[in-house]
């Protein structure tokens, strides 16, 4: 049985992490993350070594990400002949145990989930020259469309904006967890990956890193092409396989029960298509979304609204610190408003100052109170209040679907894909230098789909012997996966067959897959608890709030210990008691790791000061936490092009003063270096022509106008192209320049960007609906569309002739 999810087994682990600070040595050594992805999941392992080179006894805190759907399965403790098995236990007790054992003088290891993204390792009372490896085992399943497989690895614990309207109990809490941030961290990071899929493995790539890949049929091995790079941001590896998975359900035991995954792709046409959306866009303009960001975001607006219809009606929200809506209320979409709106958006800045998602999302309820409407959220979702937003997702699922983009180098996977999850959408990341419009069409498809109502699965066995986990939503031509647990005592027999059946208004559908019994349904069985612990929880936003109740924290607790997986109320907890003449009699003294920032996030501060300061005398005064030195500072700010040839001053409290506004600590000390921003080594590159660059030219109804573009990617001058308008022939009342700029676009995107179909499909579609009652033909007679193929061919064969081909 051929299936994207399949079952794996652990690798080893190499070792590649390494940083120092100046006031104390920083206990973290090491950290090394290797994986073996078969099909949809993977086994990562992620260690940290730990040693204490002070001469007093240390307790290291250290928050890190992972994945926001990823399973912690395992916890493991290796101290030099000391191995211990850490076990799940519920979350005070386990910090009852922690303090205690290091209250007797043993040591003490705690691994506590902060977010279900975000996670803190604990490691107490280490003494003198000792030397702790911690690995953690994580199960992930990467997120799929079609053929393409996408696995994000997620480095960056990014500075959250703490809401004005935040508790104070929960502003403690954030304090809490908030790690040090260090400016330009010297850490190195090394990866090792092995994949393996069930067809050939045709394409493999990054956005984020070089990497270098031995690509062999269905298996490939991955590493990043630096011995060592900085953690700066996530480390994303796309794929492509030969074939898309096929329709499987895999079934087999653990912890004495059956576990079955259905993984299917179904395949439905828009059968009954309204007659118009009602579309609302929220974009982030908060300070951390400046850059490139902003820039993504402004081109993927505009290609949204060039994909909508006439008669569709939208409404534009722009937040940050506060919020303000583009119109009173929302409108109906004319060329006209196209225009107008097109020039607001290529104009946008990130300059709204902080991140207040929730006020923004409620103010749809009044913008579309008596109407269902798609959310379209361009964010970064740098927030501390997750849940607030979370939880109006799940209380207004019923009339607002979202469709979410995570946008730059650390998105929060737990915000963006949480919000669209809990509203029956969809979410799609774009890391910096991806292309955006791919991402973007593919959200417009699933919006187009329609609706399946009624979906049901039918397992083939009595309700009350399984018990399964939420259906996602189903969306035509992607990959629909499934999950459930069978009763003890309850077996699906080789070769059964599961079906899934959904309707539209007018129209029912039916899928199905035949049952494959197999010895290693581990992965399928944690997927399982992953998802049963992640719909309890957000069925609780949904009745309770935040609030969660004795018998739901029992539930969830019960399910952890049942499967090793951590939660948000069980963390995993490991003691090492030590003989009574090694038991430490000092207090330890806290050690926290610094969490390195991006370089981009860093260089957007010194820009801010830059604007802020401006007037001040030519010294800019930094201070680096950590052990950055003054060539790795200035790299940094050279090398980027935003940087004008400039130098520019601030005053060191001045700047703590911004810093602390944003990220709530002290970042500047006493120490500063001088920069000179007058080098500037930027290399030209010339881009290959971008057909789909044609797309941000349509016009509502599809037709295009004769642009200098369109001239420049037909390779004709403007002359050329309206002496060739004179030869057609068009009806009285066509307007044949019009036309024939229509035809000429299509042509060259059938022609020149096939390989990006998917892109400019609908809006190609919208173009040959316009066209299709024009009266506009060739010389002879013949469609503009074969006169053009024949003239373009033809200078083509010149071209060779000239070459001497």
């Amino acid at each position: 049985m051929t299936s994207l999810f399949n079952t794996f087994k652990p690798t080893k682990s190499l070792s590649g992490l390494f940083s120092a600070e100046k006031e104390h040595p920083i206990p973290l050594k090491e950290v090394s993350l290797s994986g073996f992805q078969q099909g949809l999941a993977g086994e990562w392992s992620l260690k940290q070594t730990f040693q204490n080179s002070e001469d007093k006894n240390i307790e290291a805190v250290y928050l890190f990400p992972l994945p926001e759907e990823s399973s912690v399965v395992g916890f493991k403790i290796t101290t030099g002949e000391n191995v211990i098995e850490g076990v799940i236990d519920e979350r005070e007790n386990a910090f009852g145990r922690y303090d205690n054992a290091i209250a007797k003088g043993d040591a003490a290891f705690l691994l506590d989930q902060e977010r279900p993204n975000v996670f803190q390792i604990s490691v107490g009372n280490i003494i003198q020259n000792q030397e702790v490896i911690i690995e953690i085992k994580f199960l992930l399943i990467a997120k799929t469309h079609g053929r393409e497989i996408r696995i994000l690895i997620p480095t960056i614990v990014f500075p959250r904006y703490d809401s004005e309207s935040i508790s104070r109990n929960d502003f403690r809490e954030n304090e809490r967890i908030r790690p040090q941030y260090d400016s330009s961290v010297t850490y190195g990071l090394k990866m090792d990956l092995t994949i393996l899929m069930p067809s050939a493995i045709s394409k493999l790539e990054s956005p984020s890193h070089q990497i270098s890949c031995k690509i062999n049929g269905m298996k490939a091995l991955v590493m990043l092409v630096e011995k060592s790079v900085v953690p700066d941001r996530d480390i994303v590896i796309c794929l492509e396989t030969s074939e898309a998975g096929l329709p499987s359900a895999l079934a087999g035991s653990f912890k004495g029960r059956d576990h079955i995954l259905l993984q299917l792709m179904p395949e439905f046409k828009n059968s009954c298509e309204r007659k118009h959306r009602s579309i609302a866009f929220l974009i982030d303009c908060s300070g951390s979304m400046e850059g490139d960001s902003i820039s993504e975001v402004r081109k993927a607006v505009e290609l949204c609204l060039r994909s909508m219809k006439q008669n569709d009606v939208f409404q534009i929200v722009f937040f940050g610190s506060t919020f303000t809506s583009l119109f009173p209320k929302p409108v109906v979409l004319t060329q006209e408003i196209l225009e107008e709106v097109s020039g607001i958006i290529r104009n946008i800045k990130a300059d709204l100052g902080g991140t207040e998602i929730l006020p923004a999302l409620e103010s749809l309820e009044e913008h579309f109170p008596d109407d269902k409407c798609d959310v379209i959220l361009f964010t970064d979702g740098h927030v501390s209040n997750e849940k607030d937003i979370l939880e109006w997702g799940v209380k207004n699922s019923h009339k607002c679907r979202v469709f979410s983009f995570g946008i730059g180098k650390g998105a929060s996977e737990y915000l963006v894909n949480g919000l669209a999850r809990t509203t029956n959408g969809a979410t799609e990341f774009v890391f910096p230098g991806e292309r955006l419009d791919t991402k973007v069409l593919r959200q417009f498809n699933r919006m187009n789909t329609p609706v399946l109502s009624d979906v049901k699965i039918d397992w083939g066995i009595e309700k009350d012997s399984l018990e399964s986990c939420s259906i996602q939503p189903v969306f035509s031509e992607e990959v629909f996966l499934c999950v459930a647990r069978l009763s003890i005592g309850t077996k699906l027999s080789e070769g059964s067959r599961i079906r899934l059946t959904g309707k539209t208004s007018n129209e029912a559908f039916a899928w199905e897959a035949k049952v494959t019994r197999i010895k290693n349904i581990r992965p399928a069985a944690l997927y399982w608890a992953r998802k049963k612990i992640q719909d309890i929880e957000e069925k609780t936003l949904k009745n309770e709030g935040s609030r969660q109740s004795d018998k739901v924290n029992s539930k969830l607790l019960r399910i952890s210990r049942e499967y090793g997986l951590i939660s948000s109320v069980s963390s995993f907890i490991g003691v090492l008691k030590r003989a009574c003449a090694e038991k430490t009699t000092e207090p330890c003294e806290l050690r926290k790791v610094p969490v390195a920032l991006t370089n981009d996030l860093i260089v957007r501060k010194l820009e801010d000061c830059r604007r802020r300061f401006s007037s001040e005398k030519i010294h800019f005064c930094m201070s680096i936490v950590g052990n950055n030195s003054p060539k790795q500072a200035e790299k940094i700010i050279i090398e980027n092009p935003k940087i004008e040839n400039k130098v520019v001053t601030a005053g060191k409290s001045a700047l703590n003063c911004l810093y602390k506004t944003f990220f709530g600590n002290d970042l500047f000390k006493d120490k500063s270096i001088s920069f000179d921003f007058s080098k500037n080594n930027n290399s030209e590159t010339k881009d290959l022509p971008d057909f789909t660059s044609l797309l941000h030219e349509a016009r509502l109804d599809g037709s295009f106008k004769l642009t200098s573009q369109l001239a420049d990617l037909s390779g004709k001058t403007m002359e050329e192209l309206k002496n060739m308008i004179l030869q057609v022939r068009a009806h009285p009342g066509f307007d044949s320049e019009i036309v024939f700029a229509t035809s000429l676009a299509v042509f060259l995107l059938q022609k020149h960007a096939s390989e990006h179909e998917a892109n400019w499909k609908k809006i190609v579609e919208k173009s040959l609906d316009w066209l299709s009652d024009k009266q506009v033909y060739a010389p002879d007679g013949s469609s503009l569309h074969i006169w053009l193929e024949k003239i373009f061919l033809k200078s083509v064969l010149s071209e060779g002739e000239a070459n001497g081909s």
